[in-house]
């Protein structure tokens, strides 16, 4: 629900079972946060080796904060086939999303403003997508495929370039 909301940049079109006790009204603001918040806990919460792992833009890795100790492809890729990350229904790339996810939440409820954040996150994210901590961590647009993006009336489909 959460990729979904982010693609559309709306709640609007989806909203959760009750079964999935999410809090959820008219306010987009207030259901992307309750999709974040419920995303985290279904992932990290269930994963213990998780709990203390963030990712730091200035290593450009994930790092367990416990230990200082840095996670790699393999730590993900391990993580994913424990009993643990099978429960989450979690794969590397996944893993990755959440804890990076939850280190933006956990930045953002301290003095780091969202705007400085998303501009550290932007710089990641063009150094490190096709090499480093983050590669494969999040789809990629192929060449020649459409995608749709929001319009103000709905939906329509725009061609990469």
């Amino acid at each position: 629900m959460l990729s979904s909301a982010v693609r559309y940049g709306t709640t609007r079109h989806i909203a959760p079972h009750k079964d999935q006790n999410i809090v959820w009204g008219k306010d987009d603001k207030r259901n992307f946060n309750a999709l974040i918040d419920k995303s985290i806990q279904d992932i990290i919460g269930g994963i213990k080796e998780l709990e203390s792992v963030r990712y730091d833009f200035d290593q450009r890795a994930f790092v367990d904060t416990s230990s200082e100790n840095t996670l790699g492809k393999a730590d993900f890729e391990r993580i994913a086939r424990s009993p643990a990350g099978r429960a989450a229904r979690a794969g590397s790339s996944t893993l990755k999303r959440a804890v990076l996810l939850n280190t933006l939440v956990q930045k953002s409820s301290s003095d780091v403003s969202w705007g400085q954040l998303l501009g550290a996150l932007e710089r990641e994210l063009s150094l490190s997508l096709s090499s480093g901590a983050l590669t494969g961590t999040f789809y990629s647009k192929r060449a020649g495929v459409t995608r749709p993006t929001v319009a103000r009336h709905g939906v329509k489909t725009l061609k990469n370039g």
